[in-house]
């Protein structure tokens, strides 16, 4: 099997994954913020991507060295806020501009390329940068429906999350600890799962506590596409050249979440959300150029 080959099975199969976790993460979108149901899908999906990379390490060395557990720690850190306030936001948002938003994350391993890695600045990328401004302007603009900014503010919050998750898979691979990173993997969302667990104890309950059978399998799933998709993504960045991974990974996410979007939640654009989609678009070709 030749490289190429190779990468590109694994880019179609990191692609699959990320769009099934919005997907799924969309099903279980139901439970509210701050209830105990909320924590408990939280809990299963991080559970599941834990054990996910566990079974991905037997038969190996499960060295962790403390530079390991403090990036874990890290990462830990960045998988909670942008699972947990990704969900939220799919609640009242639409699914095709939250993948959008979620996906300008991206530009935070950008900046600190080209300013820890030696990565060069071109004017593609100061006006790929520049484009991000209209796009989240477009994207949070309020159109006057009822609960309708309710998804902004996490959505942005899960968006600088997710850009540190690049950020943090960065400095993992260019570290002394590179080798280490399954561990670091299964350690970050063992903290995940465990700080969810805790989170779920003193929250509110609802009338019906216990969680449906199709959440609890819907939360299985997104555990494992996220975790998957994490793993797949940090190896493709070592293989793949960044100008060809990101927007390639970036759009299809994109356009797959808004057809299927469409397709199952009837959901439907406004002018607004095709600006975000257009300028959001173009701003990751540009960066990546």
């Amino acid at each position: 099997m030749s490289d190429t080959f190779l990468n590109v099975l694994l880019l179609s199969a990191s692609i699959l994954l990320t769009v099934g976790r919005s997907i799924f993460s969309k099903s279980v979108s139901g439970n509210p913020f701050g209830t105990r149901r909320f924590f408990l899908v939280q809990a299963i999906t991080f559970g599941v991507a834990a054990l996910l990379m566990a079974m991905l390490s037997i038969g190996t060395a499960f060295v962790v060295s403390p530079l390991s557990w403090l990036l874990a720690l890290l990462y830990g850190v960045c998988l909670i806020s942008s699972q947990w306030c990704y969900t939220a936001a799919l609640r009242n948002g639409n699914t095709s501009i939250c993948a959008t938003v979620y996906s300008f994350g991206f530009f935070l391993p950008t900046l600190s390329g080209m300013l820890f890695f030696e990565e060069e600045l071109t004017p593609f990328k100061v006006v790929g940068l520049l484009l991000l401004i209209p796009a989240l302007l477009c994207s949070v603009r309020g159109g006057g429906k009822a609960g309708e900014g309710k998804y902004i503010l996490p959505l942005l919050i899960a968006m600088l999350s997710s850009g540190g998750l690049g950020l943090l898979q960065k400095v993992q691979q260019h570290s002394p600890v590179a080798g280490e990173k399954n561990a670091f993997l299964s350690i970050a969302f063992l903290i995940a799962a465990l700080s969810s667990l805790v989170a779920a104890l003193p929250s509110r309950t609802e009338e019906q506590t216990a969680l449906p059978p199709r959440h609890m399998a819907a939360a299985a799933t997104i555990g494992i596409c996220f975790g998957a998709a994490n793993l797949l993504n940090t190896t493709l960045a070592g293989r793949m050249d960044s100008a060809v991974f990101f927007p390639v990974q970036n759009i299809a996410v994109i356009v797959l979440c808004t057809l299927l979007g469409l397709l199952l939640y009837h959901e439907k654009l406004r002018r607004r959300d095709i600006g975000t989609f257009f300028f959001g678009l173009l701003a990751i070709l540009l960066l990546n150029l």
